[in-house]
Formats: C-alpha cells, sequence, structure tokens
C-alpha cells in the first residue's frame, strides 16, 4: 500500500483540529491561546512551558500516548470489534493516522476515533467524536486526571476546555448548535508543530492581502 501524506485539501473532512495541517478559517491562532506558556518567540509562535507533572499518563481509548504502538492499537481495536482502516500519514506527527469505527468502547455517543502515530509508530494523540450533551460529564471527569489549563465559562456558545498531562495537551471543544463534540489529544511537539503551521498559513493570507494594495 502506498502512503500518501495528509494535505490541508484533501483532508478537511477529518474534522476542525485536525493534526494534518489543517486551520480552520478565521481559527488560525487557535492553538497559540490558552496554554500555559513562556512567551512568544520572535515569529509569534507560543513557546510552551516545561510538561507540567501529573501523576497519570494520558490515555485515549485506554491506549497510553508516547507508549503504545500502532501495531499494539491496530491489533487491540479489531478484538474490540472496531473498523480499522488507515487514513495516511499526518504531516504533523510524521506517521499513520488510523480511523475506527464501531461498538462505543465504553464511551456513551462514541462516533468515531482518529488515532494518530509518530514516525517511531509510537502513539502521538487522538480525536474522538461524541454525540449528546457530554461536554459536562466528559471535561468533569478530565478534570479529575489532568491539570486544568483553561475552561470557557458555562454561559451558552462554544464550550472549550484544555488540560494537560506530562507532554500532552488535551482539548474538550463543544461548538455552539451542534450535536457532536470533540475530545482531542496531542503531544506537546505535534501541537508545536501545528502552531507553525497556523502561522505560517496567517502569514500567507496577510500577506496575500497586502499585495492586493
Amino acid at each position: 500500500m502506498t502512503k500518501k501524506l495528509i494535505t490541508p485539501f484533501d483532508a478537511a473532512e477529518l474534522g476542525p483540529y485536525d493534526f494534518e495541517g489543517v486551520v480552520p478559517p478565521n481559527q488560525e491562532m487557535f492553538f497559540d491561546q490558552g496554554y500555559v506558556s513562556n512567551g512568544a518567540t520572535p515569529d509569534g509562535i507560543f513557546a510552551l512551558a516545561e510538561p507540567i507533572s501529573s501523576a497519570r499518563p494520558a490515555q485515549v481509548l485506554g491506549y497510553t500516548i508516547g507508549q503504545a504502538t500502532e501495531g499494539e492499537v491496530w491489533c487491540s481495536l479489531q478484538d474490540r470489534g472496531a473498523s480499522v482502516a488507515t487514513r495516511g500519514l499526518s504531516a504533523h506527527a510524521g506517521g499513520q493516522i488510523i480511523e475506527a469505527h464501531g461498538p462505543s468502547w465504553g464511551v456513551l455517543g462514541l462516533t468515531r476515533a482518529l488515532l494518530i502515530f509518530d514516525a517511531h509508530q509510537t502513539l502521538a494523540g487522538g480525536l474522538l467524536t461524541v454525540t449528546g450533551p457530554r461536554f459536562y460529564s466528559i471535561t468533569q471527569v478530565l478534570k479529575g486526571k489532568y491539570t486544568l489549563l483553561r475552561e470557557d465559562p458555562p454561559s451558552g456558545g462554544n464550550r472549550c476546555a484544555d488540560f494537560q498531562a506530562r507532554d500532552v495537551l488535551v482539548t474538550a471543544n463543544a461548538p455552539d448548535l451542534s450535536s457532536e463534540m470533540t475530545v482531542m489529544y496531542r503531544t506537546v511537539a505535534v501541537q508545536q508543530s501545528m502552531d507553525r503551521e497556523a502561522h505560517a498559513e496567517a502569514e500567507r493570507r496577510r500577506q496575500d492581502d497586502l499585495g492586493q494594495f
């Protein structure tokens, strides 16, 4: 099977906050906000602080980020009754993207899981899509496991909360008027790559805009 590097053009359907380099319109700097930081670098990219100490390593669907391998996860998902397929290579993590559909695996309303791996075939992140009003219950669980960095006030509109566990960032996001929410896991290294892509895209758009004058 020929491996394919996913680009912003052929990965747009994977979700609003993707690992493949996709930057949502008008949200270029989303990933530069709300995280523990040592300040901006000269090119405007956020410099994340040293990983926050946490007793628990981050897990997605029971797989430990930074430890679980692609082969282990693939076999385990199939054993759990999931339909598993590859979606190409992640431009930010450097390894394969696995998409899984099937039973909820103990997560009420789980409809899809994307798991990404680095160039060493080690789990580097995941994106879970969940239906139903689950934001409060899910964030309460995350608060009990990881360090809360930021949470939007409960006043309607989009709901978002950011967490950190060692060198992994976790974001729960529930868009306004949507029946779905996402929980996104990624290593700090993946996040920094996403930040650089977002900053570069914002600069390209700025230059294109100035070029009209």
